[in-house]
C-alpha cells in the first residue's frame, strides 16, 4: 500500500495449509496448519507516535505521500506483531517427532534462562498451538508452545535486527528477500517516485517538479553508449525501449503511459474510489483484488492488480519493471540491469546523486524546474509550463560532466619521482579536455514517409551543435518504419531530444542513401 494509514487499517492476515506423505493417502502421514497473523493496538501506537511518522505527516499536509520518509512508515505499518498457529498432525511417524523435539530442545538449552516448561500438563493429542508475541518496537518477544506431552513458554527472548526478517511477517516481501537485503544493503529493485508535487529519483534526491497537462519523461531506458548488457541480469530484457511517461491531468491526479517498443499501456483513474482502469494498445485490462489481469503480446507480457488501498500495481516481468499507481502519485521499482542506462525526471541511477539532473544532451541544469522541462514532451496537446520553461531551458547555463582522477597514495609510498607524476599527470589532462570537446555524436535518423515514420536501426554519427562536419561520404542505412501513431510519435521526440532506440532487431523495410558525416570538428 501507498498510504500508512491504509496499511494500519488492513484487516488481519491468515493462512492455511495441508501436506500429505507417502502414496496411500488414509495410512500416510498427514499435517495441517491454520494461522492469524495480528497487528496489536500497542503496535498500532508504536508506529503513530514515531518521529519518523510526525515527517510523513508534514509531507502528507503537502500533497505528498510517497516521499522516503512515508515509504519506511507505510513498510512498518504493514509488519504483524502477533501470530497464533493451530498444528494437527496424524500417521507422524517417530523419527519425525524426536526431530522436532531435538529442535525444540536446542531453542529451549539456548534460551534457558527466558523458559518455563510443564512437563505433566497433558494436553490434547495430535495437535499443537504456537504462540508468537512481539514488544512493539519488534526487538524481543514472548513465545509459546502447547504439545501434547508438554507447556512451554519463553520470555522476553532479544530479537538482532539482522534476525528481525526470520520472526517478523511483511505481506509483500518474503524473509528471504528481507533477509539478504539488511545483510547487503541492497535491494534487488530500485525505486523512484512521483509524489504530490515532489519527484524522488532512483539516487535519493528530491525536487520540486510542476508537470502541467503535458507528459514527461519519468524514466526510460537510454543505454547511450555503453556496449553490450550486464550478463548476471540477463532474466530481464532492458535492451527493448521502454519509457514511462506522466502528466498531471488537474490538481489530484495524474496519467501514466508506459510505452514498449509500439505498445502503449495508459493508466488513469477517472473516480474514486474505483481504481485506475488499464488499457493496453487501446484494449481493457480487466483486474481486481482477486483477479490478476494479464495481456501479452510479441515479447510484452503485463500482469495488473488491485491493492486493498485501490491502488493499482503493473508488473512487466520481462523487462524487470513494477509500477504502483493510485491516481495522484507513482512508484517505479526497476531491475540493477537499468543500472547507468537510465534517463528523466527519475534521474540516471548510476549511484551519484550528482549526475540526477542530466538533461537529453548529457549535459547537467541546476535549476530544478528547467530540467524538468527538457524532458517534456511538447507537441500539439502539451499545456502548462513545459513550453516555455524548455525554450528558458535551452538559453540557461549548462554543464558537462566530468570527473578529476586522483591518486590515494603518495609518490613516496609508491616509489615515484616528482617528474614521472608530472609527465603522468599530464597526460591524463590532455585525454580529460580531448573528452570534454568531443565534437560527434550517435543519433537515430528519422524521417516520415506517407503515413509512416521511418527510424535507423542503427544510430549514426551526427556533429553537435558546436562544430561541423570535416569530411562526409555516403553510406546506405537500413531504416524500421512504423505507421504514424502516439507511440511512434513518442519515440520521435525522444530522438529529437537525444535518445537512441535500440531497433537493431527490428526488420529492414527501407533502405535511404545519405550524406553523412565521417568526422566533425569545431566551426572556425
Amino acid at each position: 500500500m501507498i498510504n500508512y494509514k491504509n496499511a494500519l487499517q488492513s484487516s488481519n492476515s491468515s493462512f492455511k495449509g495441508m501436506f500429505h506423505m507417502g502414496e496411500k493417502l488414509r495410512s500416510a502421514p498427514q499435517v495441517s496448519f491454520e494461522g492469524k497473523l495480528e497487528r496489536t493496538q500497542q503496535r498500532e501506537r508504536h508506529i503513530l507516535e514515531h518521529p519518523l511518522t510526525n515527517l510523513c505527516e508534514e509531507e502528507m499536509s503537502k500533497g505528498n505521500q510517497i516521499r522516503p520518509s512515508c515509504q519506511n512508515v507505510t513498510f512498518q505499518a504493514n509488519l504483524r506483531d502477533k501470530y497464533e498457529i493451530d498444528i494437527k498432525y496424524q500417521n507422524v511417524p517417530a523419527v519425525v517427532k524426536k526431530a522436532v523435539y531435538d529442535i525444540y530442545s536446542y531453542g529451549r538449552h539456548l534460551f534457558y534462562q527466558n523458559n518455563e516448561e510443564d512437563v505433566m500438563e497433558k494436553n490434547p493429542s495430535g495437535k499443537m498451538k504456537i504462540g508468537v508475541q512481539l514488544e512493539p518496537s519488534l526487538r524481543s518477544m514472548n513465545v509459546s508452545i502447547v504439545a501434547p506431552s508438554l507447556s512451554s513458554k519463553f520470555y522476553g527472548v532479544n530479537v538482532k535486527e539482522m534476525a528481525v526478517p526470520l520472526v517478523v511477517y511483511h505481506p509483500r516481501y518474503n524473509s528471504f528477500e528481507w533477509l539478504t537485503d539488511n545483510m547487503f544493503n541492497s535491494q534487488p529493485l530500485a525505486t523512484a517516485a512521483i509524489d504530490g508535487n515532489v519527484v524522488t529519483t532512483f539516487d535519493n534526491n528530491t525536487y520540486p517538479i510542476d508537470l502541467g497537462d503535458c507528459y514527461h519523461v519519468l524514466a526510460m531506458y537510454a543505454p547511450n553508449g555503453m556496449q553490450g548488457m550486464n550478463k548476471q541480469h540477463s532474466l530481464w530484457n532492458p535492451k527493448q525501449n521502454v519509457s514511462i511517461l506522466v502528466k498531471q491531468e488537474n490538481f489530484k491526479s495524474k496519467q501514466i503511459r508506459i510505452v514498449v517498443d509500439d505498445i502503449s499501456i495508459d493508466l488513469r483513474r477517472d473516480m474514486e474510489p474505483n481504481p485506475a482502469s488499464v488499457k493496453a494498445n487501446g484494449q481493457n485490462v480487466e483486474y481486481s483484488q482477486s483477479k490478476l489481469g494479464k495481456w501479452s503480446s510479441n515479447n510484452v507480457y503485463l500482469e495488473v492488480f488491485e491493492l486493498p488501498d485501490k491502488s493499482t500495481v503493473i508488473q512487466l516481468p520481462i523487462q524487470g519493471m513494477k509500477l504502483v499507481f493510485d491516481g495522484s502519485r507513482a512508484l517505479l521499482s526497476v531491475s540493477p540491469a537499468y543500472m547507468n542506462r537510465m534517463r528523466g525526471l527519475a534521474g540516471t541511477f548510476d549511484g551519484e546523486k550528482t549526475t540526477d539532473f542530466s538533461i537529453p544532451n548529457n549535459r547537467m541544469l541546476k535549476d530544478h524546474l528547467l530540467f524538468g522541462a527538457t524532458y517534456a514532451l511538447t507537441d500539439a496537446y502539451c499545456n502548462g509550463p513545459a513550453n516555455q520553461r524548455q525554450e528558458e531551458a535551452r538559453r540557461a547555463p549548462m554543464y558537462e560532466k566530468y570527473f578529476l582522477s586522483g591518486n590515494v597514495v603518495t609518490d613516496e609510498e609508491a616509489g615515484r619521482g616528482k617528474s614521472e607524476w608530472k609527465i603522468k599527470s599530464s597526460k591524463m589532462s590532455k585525454n580529460q579536455i580531448g573528452s570534454l570537446k568531443r565534437c560527434e555524436k550517435m543519433r537515430t535518423q528519422t524521417f516520415k514517409d506517407g503515413g509512416r515514420i521511418c527510424f535507423s536501426t542503427q544510430p549514426q554519427l551526427t556533429c553537435n551543435s558546436r562544430c561541423k562536419a570535416s569530411k562526409k561520404i555516403q553510406k546506405t542505412i537500413d531504416f524500421h518504419c512504423i505507421q504514424v501513431s502516439s507511440t511512434s510519435e513518442h519515440w520521435s521526440r525522444m530522438i529529437e531530444m537525444g535518445a537512441n532506440p535500440n531497433l537493431s532487431q527490428k526488420s529492414v523495410d527501407r533502405q535511404v542513401s545519405l550524406s553523412l558525416p565521417e568526422s566533425c570538428q569545431f566551426r572556425g
